[in-house]
């Protein structure tokens, strides 16, 4: 039986976003002012989501791990200083390219190009090694229903405007079965006005095709907060 995978939906979303955020920067036409600004705001997201991330597992998780395993969580923990201060010299770097002149633009941002690689390859390895050590350890001391409270702590521990920036990424990285389980989910919990938000975001990131599959399933409107006819 399939267990409950604490990392396997914010992981999908980080994935996506650090790929996405660095193919930007790799194609990024300095002289196009909307292009510029739009690469630095979604970098910001990545910096800033990065940071909860880490603090949501190093409050909650390892916790939970140390409980079971004492020292489980360093490896992690250490790993997870050596990315903050790697986000702390991309948000340097991203700075000095937003303030930059003109003719110094490509070289920054060919800069955090180089600097995004690296710590994207990092996070790439540190996600896999959580999900396979760090699972051994939460399936073997943990039930289904003790994850889904930790993972219900990270999820109130979140800020609104913070939980929004991580479903504008989550919603197209899971599939349409995660998709759909975790919309459902959604909608048990939050007042009718909440999810009517998140159908709204859940239609304007997904694909067409995606969105019309999920909106099936769920059994609400095409066009969210429209009466169907």
């Amino acid at each position: 039986m399939e267990r409950h995978d604490l990392y396997r939906p914010i992981h999908k979303a980080l994935r996506l976003l650090m790929v996405d955020t660095l193919t930007k920067f790799g194609a990024l036409d300095t002289r196009d002012e909307a292009a510029l600004s739009a690469a630095l705001e979604q970098l910001d997201t990545l910096l800033g989501v990065c940071r909860v991330h880490m603090d949501h597992e190093n409050t909650h998780v390892h916790t939970a791990m140390e409980a079971a395993s004492a020292g489980a969580s360093l490896q992690a923990a250490q790993e997870h200083r050596q990315h903050r201060r790697e986000i702390d010299d991309l948000a340097g770097d991203q700075r000095a390219l937003r303030s930059a002149a003109a003719s110094e633009r490509t070289r920054l941002a060919q800069q955090i190009y180089r600097h995004l690689a690296r710590f994207v390859a990092d996070n790439l390895l540190h996600m896999a090694h959580e999900e396979k050590t760090h699972n051994a350890l939460l399936w073997a001391r943990y039930g289904d229903d003790q994850l889904r409270q930790i993972e219900a702590a990270i999820v109130a521990d979140t800020e609104p405007t913070t939980m929004q920036s991580v479903l504008r990424w989550m919603l197209p990285a899971l599939n349409a079965q995660e998709r759909f389980e975790l919309l459902a989910g959604m909608r048990q919990q939050m007042p009718e006005t909440g999810f009517d938000q998140v159908l709204r975001l859940s239609r304007a990131v997904l694909p067409t095709p995606a969105w019309a599959a999920l909106a099936r399933r769920l059994a609400v409107p095409p066009e969210p907060g429209l009466v169907a006819a």
